[in-house]
């Protein structure tokens, strides 16, 4: 056999292995069986498919432990896909509402059918463009894991100038938010590259960030908080 063909085979099992793991600790933790098929994403092309997961992990999910998460607390998370992060803050955390925004709309039709199989009444799932979404002012977390950032080697579906712009409409929504009613707002933007982080830290007090790591001038995860 093809040395490079077999590398590149158990290249893929890894990243299979990789992205299944935390879905069958999420399955085990509810006793159901969720849906989530990163195949059925549309803003990603084939090969990203195969090599890059479109939803956070429980490793990320898992920053929410450094805050005394209560039943006070609601969160949103933008684009929230297939509802990963959801049925997880769900199960492990005490919040009151839960909220998710979705662009694609076949995504958002899985998502919604996992909220159903969870039989959670905090979660609300949103199908719409999150710029034209108005932000609740009892959300005091928000999470992102790089919406706006579509395809990462092979050419952008959303331009980076135009991806840029969706993150200052996107800062200036969190404020009006926060001007409506003035509370702490702690936002946690995983996979975020270095000129979001400028965009994100103009605006907000950087509360904590990780090492670099993935790709080039791309910061692990970044913490800001509006005080």
């Amino acid at each position: 056999m093809n040395k490079d063909f077999l590398l590149l085979l158990l290249i893929l099992l890894f990243i299979f292995n990789y992205s299944t793991y935390d879905i069958s600790i999420l399955n085990n933790s509810y006793n159901k069986k969720f849906k989530f098929d990163k195949f059925q994403y549309n803003y990603y092309n084939f090969i990203n498919k195969m090599l890059i997961s479109p939803r956070s992990s429980i490793k990320f999910c898992k920053i929410l432990d450094d805050f005394n998460i209560n039943s006070k607390d609601s969160i949103l998370d933008i684009g929230s896909g297939e509802g990963f992060n959801l049925l997880y803050f769900n199960k492990y955390f005490k919040f009151k509402n839960i909220i998710g925004v979705e662009i694609d709309e076949k995504i958002y039709e899985i998502s919604k059918n996992n909220v159903i199989i969870s039989e959670s009444n905090k979660i609300n799932i949103y199908n719409m463009n999150v710029l034209d979404y108005k932000i609740p002012n009892d959300i005091n977390y928000i999470y992102l894991f790089n919406p706006f950032r579509q395809d990462y080697i092979w050419g952008c579906v959303v331009k980076q100038t135009q991806e840029y712009d969706n993150y200052k409409i996107l800062v200036s929504n969190i404020k009006q938010s926060y001007e409506s009613k003035k509370r702490e707002i702690t936002i946690i933007f995983v996979n975020i590259d270095s000129k979001t982080f400028d965009i994100f830290s103009k605006e907000f007090t950087v509360f904590k960030k990780d090492k670099i790591y993935q790709f080039p001038n791309t910061i692990s995860y970044a913490i800001f908080k509006i005080i």
